[in-house]
């Protein structure tokens, strides 16, 4: 089947992005989903110029790993007409990993839309059981879980917060940082946020400081370090005795040096969280349903103007990009 869809001709940056004919193939147990919005986040625009971990595949590539659609026909449990999301592993589902539901590291693992053509195209195939169904859920809320909102997810949960403890969520304005916050809170935590954009006192965090502002003497049970090198060390001045910090990003630098002797006085845990499995994103989905949940947007882009989207990305401070390819 034939769809439109941007394709990047080259690695080198979002000039080689052009939006043209696009062949798409069904594969076994595969559902075609019409593509209603597409969100754009780090790794997408990142992959455009090879700086990213990951290998990128096919070339020429369609980017996007993060979307919401229609289904265009049914599965097994997927119907005609259902919203869904795609859950953006690539997992083999037989490997010792995947049988214990982690497939986000399944041993064949893959990011759809980097290890695959991915969602900036007006329709896509995509294996059943990478489809979960949101028909109760608003597009922008939705449309953001797959990678911002999962990635957010199962970085809290693998710290085994309790009711009542503290988090200090670096870069809270960000794609994950915004979901952070606001699941954090759904947990029943206190929540204090890194970032020098003001909007998010409306959140009801319990503070909000600029990196050069944060108290020196606040102290919290659990990190998020989604901004990799350069917060290390300031990360663990803020963490209790006995303290989680999660770290799942790269953006400033991804070597750092640590004090090997501070965490082990302390008994710091540092733990490594990379994206979710699919029963996060069912609890992800379902927390969603029981929380009024805010992703702001702050510009829309239909399809044919993928640069000025990937351009926007680079200035935006206000909320999330994302493509809405159904839009003529």
């Amino acid at each position: 089947m034939k769809t439109e869809a941007a394709v990047l001709s080259k690695i080198g940056g979002p000039e080689n992005l052009s939006v043209q004919e696009h062949q798409i193939e069904k594969e076994p147990d595969s559902i075609l989903v019409r593509i209603t919005q597409a969100g754009v986040n780090p790794v997408d625009y990142n992959l455009m110029s090879g700086n990213i971990i990951y290998s990128v595949r096919p070339l020429p590539h369609v980017p996007g790993s993060e979307a919401v659609g229609v289904a265009e026909e049914s599965g097994r449990n997927v119907r005609k007409g259902d919203r869904v999301i795609i859950y953006p592993r690539i997992f083999d589902g037989t490997c010792r990993n995947c049988e214990k539901g982690m497939e986000e590291i399944c041993v064949k693992a893959g990011l759809f839309g980097v290890n695959s053509n991915g969602a900036y195209a007006r329709h896509v195939y995509v294996r059943e059981s990478n489809l979960f169904v949101v028909n109760h859920l608003e597009t922008d809320v939705s449309g953001a879980m797959p990678v911002g909102g999962l990635t957010a997810y199962h970085a809290l949960r693998r710290m085994s917060p309790h009711e009542g403890e503290s988090v200090l969520v670096y870069g809270a304005s960000g794609n994950t940082g915004i979901w952070a916050i606001q699941i954090a809170k759904a947990m029943g935590l206190m929540v204090f946020a890194v970032s020098g954009k003001k909007w998010l006192s409306e959140y009801g965090l319990e503070g909000v400081y600029p990196m050069e502002s944060i108290p020196p003497d606040l102290k919290v049970d659990m990190v998020i370090n989604s901004l990799g090198s350069e917060i290390f060390e300031d990360s663990f001045s803020h963490m209790v005795k006995g303290g989680r910090l999660t770290t799942f990003g790269v953006y400033t630098g991804k070597k750092t040096q640590l004090d090997i002797s501070a965490i082990y006085n302390n008994e710091f845990a540092v733990i490594g969280s990379t994206g979710g499995s699919r029963s996060d994103m069912s609890a992800l989905i379902n927390m969603a349903s029981k929380n009024k949940f805010r992703i702001p947007v702050e510009r829309r882009f239909e399809l044919r103007k993928i640069r000025e989207a990937m351009e926007a990305f680079k200035k935006k401070s206000t909320g999330r990009i994302v493509i809405e390819p159904s839009q003529a």
